[in-house]
């Protein structure tokens, strides 16, 4: 079962991958259709101009597409019963604090945006999951149609033509690799979960879950403060990405907690059994093994040997922004390596990047385990 289910996932991975090749392929040739119609007749800086403004609509019309797609998912979850949360596109984000609304930068990797609502309460183990799932989707099949329709009556203006081809083929695209039911490398896509997490209640609970344990941080309360039973092992295998996610909740509720020893056998756990826990996840629950065992004297040096793979450096690299890494990089330069001055430079970029970070809770949660690490130097 478990040799057919990632066999299955490869697929999802293969076929995302040949869907990106063939719309890339698609944008290359709408592209080379438009410079050869206004090849002749113009100076070779005029046609310097022509490509660039190509190269300002393929990038525009993907990120317009992100946005709308982005806002599909905002606007069905808001009609039926979600509340706002936060709304990223790129590294840029927009997020409800306490009734109002802030401006921060944050970035997850794997991710070019996110809308995260809080959901409706549950009734009977039961709650709208579908609408919200496709309506990036839908967003983005009807810019389709509508870059469509203005193709023809825009034939004769460069310009606007090309934009609306751009639109037309980066929609249909997105809508495609995230509308028909995916897993790719273990991640479900929208039509995955429209499809999939009535099936499950134990699913459906942990995809509720989430999405209330994100509304609460971005109201600055801590995982500890939150409902102890929203972080409770689920029952049963971890083969099920939605209860694979829940187990992460459930020590990164313990490293909350700074139940070191706890949250360290829960890791081991984890990271040694055979589950569909996100390789994203995976890394992150790294940072906070090593942690775990700088702090209490453990001997930190198989985690370091994995800390300082090739794979890790360079997850460091393109996390550099979140908290906890940056933690981990702190307390691994001055209780590991015993690099004061090393160790202050990453304390100083963790400080700046805490004072604008969007989850205030989660900061002040990081910035305890900073201070015990500079008490044990």
């Amino acid at each position: 079962m478990k040799r057919e289910k990632k066999a299955k996932q490869d697929h999802g991975t293969v076929f995302s991958t040949l869907c990106m090749v063939l719309f890339g392929a698609a944008l290359g040739i709408f592209a080379g259709k438009d410079l050869f119609e206004i090849v002749e007749g113009v100076s070779f800086g005029e046609y310097l101009l022509h490509v660039a403004w190509l190269i300002v609509m393929m990038t525009a019309a993907f990120y317009l597409q992100t946005i709308l797609h982005e806002g599909g998912h905002l606007v069905c979850g808001l009609l039926t019963g979600y509340r706002f949360v936060s709304f990223r596109i790129g590294s840029w984000m927009v997020q409800r604090e306490n009734g109002r609304l802030r401006f921060h930068r944050y970035t997850l990797a794997g991710t070019a945006g996110q809308c995260l609502l809080a959901p409706p309460e549950l009734t009977n183990g039961k709650m709208p999951y579908k609408l919200y799932n496709l309506g990036g989707v839908l967003a983005n099949l009807l810019a389709v149609a509508l870059a469509g329709a203005l193709i023809a009556p825009c034939r004769n203006v460069w310009g606007a033509r090309v934009l609306f081809e751009m639109l037309c083929v980066t929609g249909l695209g997105t809508a495609l690799t995230n509308g028909i039911p995916l897993r790719v490398q273990g991640v479900a896509n929208d039509g995955a979960n429209a499809r999939d997490l009535g099936k499950d209640p134990a699913a459906l609970r942990a995809f509720w879950v989430q999405l209330s344990m994100n509304a609460r941080q971005a109201e600055g309360v801590p995982l500890r403060e939150m409902p102890e039973e929203w972080f409770a092992l689920p029952d049963g295998g971890l083969d099920n990405i939605m209860l694979a996610s829940q187990a992460v909740l459930h020590a990164n509720r313990l490293m909350s907690e700074q139940r070191f020893a706890e949250t360290a056998q829960c890791i081991d756990a984890l990271l040694q059994g055979d589950t569909a826990i996100l390789s994203l996840h995976r890394k992150l629950l790294l940072c906070d093994r090593l942690t775990c065992a700088l702090l209490t004297g453990e001997d930190a040096a198989p985690w370091l040997v994995r800390w300082n793979s090739k794979e890790m450096k360079a997850f460091r690299k393109q996390m550099r922004s979140f908290l906890s890494v940056q933690r981990t990089e702190y307390l691994a330069a001055l209780l590991a390596e015993r690099d004061a001055a090393k160790a202050e430079v990453f304390h100083r970029k963790f400080e700046q990047r805490a004072k604008t970070y969007p989850y205030a809770a989660e900061a002040a949660d990081e910035r305890a385990l900073v201070e015990l690490g500079a008490q044990m130097a």
